[in-house]
């Protein structure tokens, strides 16, 4: 005769007295609150993990949702990364919902807490690597996530998608010098961005393969905006010796070069 033993429910009073922690103390680590320490979290979510115990559902949701963080939406290259998103999710029945906040390398600290809060089912972080703190809460909650076009170069165990810059670097400076430039000027992103590094050194790998040396007085650096763009284009192009050519680092520093080009009278 088989003898057949039941698995005993684990209750959250159980993590409590084996960690040591207060009963409040083990919800609020489990349901990611802020207020927890990150020693404290460890230790519980292991626990955790070793019953295998998982949170339970609050309410069976009508929809599954996709949530993307940007860190800003000003410009169109975001809206293109929100169109390939949707018409992605669609064929999955999933739905997408955006978050806005912090700055160009990460948002502000709020965005996760609400992102639990919400229950989402996955996740698309348009901005730098994760702090450690935040990527224990994602796992934590067991929220598939990845990075797209991240700041620097992201944990070797975070997913990633990233352009690949230097490619692009080298494929813009060989149009120009393809049509007979040779003096061209770049307007870089900001220096601490890996991005940016990555296209400068495609740029001058480029003029490298012409033989002609990189002009530090045609380098500059920007930060991705048009204002940024318009007001180094102008330093360059009002130089007694001016290049004939620009490479911009983004689309919106582009059409900071065509105005400045404008203004001073250059087709």
């Amino acid at each position: 005769m088989r003898n057949t033993t039941k698995k005993a429910t684990v209750r959250l009073s159980d993590i409590a007295k084996e960690t040591g922690y207060s009963l409040s103390t083990v919800s609020k680590a489990l349901n990611g609150r802020a207020d927890v320490s990150e020693e404290t979290r460890q230790t519980i979510n292991a626990v955790l993990k070793r019953y295998g115990y998982s949170r339970k559902a609050t309410g069976a949701k009508s929809q599954r949702i996709i949530e993307i963080v940007f860190q800003d939406f000003d410009n169109v290259w975001a809206l293109e990364v929100l169109r390939g998103a949707i018409r992605e999710v669609k064929l999955h029945d999933l739905n997408v919902i955006t978050t806005e906040g912090g700055n160009r390398q990460h948002p502000d600290s709020s965005w996760i807490d609400n992102m639990l809060r919400r229950q989402t089912d996955g996740a698309i972080l348009v901005f730098s690597s994760l702090t450690r703190i935040e990527r224990n809460k994602l796992h934590s909650r067991g929220i598939p996530f990845v990075l797209f076009d991240p700041f620097g170069n992201p944990d070797p165990d975070t997913l990633s998608v990233q352009a690949d810059n230097w490619t692009g670097g080298v494929i813009a400076t060989r149009h120009l010098l393809a049509l007979g430039h040779t003096r061209i000027g770049i307007i870089t992103g900001p220096e601490e961005m890996m991005c940016s590094k990555a296209r400068l050194d495609g740029y001058t790998s480029a003029l490298a393969e012409h033989g002609i040396e990189a002009d530090p007085e045609l380098i500059t650096e920007g930060d991705f905006t048009t204002s940024g763009g318009y007001a180094q284009s102008i330093s360059l192009l009002k130089r007694p010796n001016r290049p004939t050519a620009i490479f911009a680092g983004s689309d919106l520093q582009a059409m900071g070069v065509y105005e400045a080009a404008r203004q001073l009278g250059l087709r």
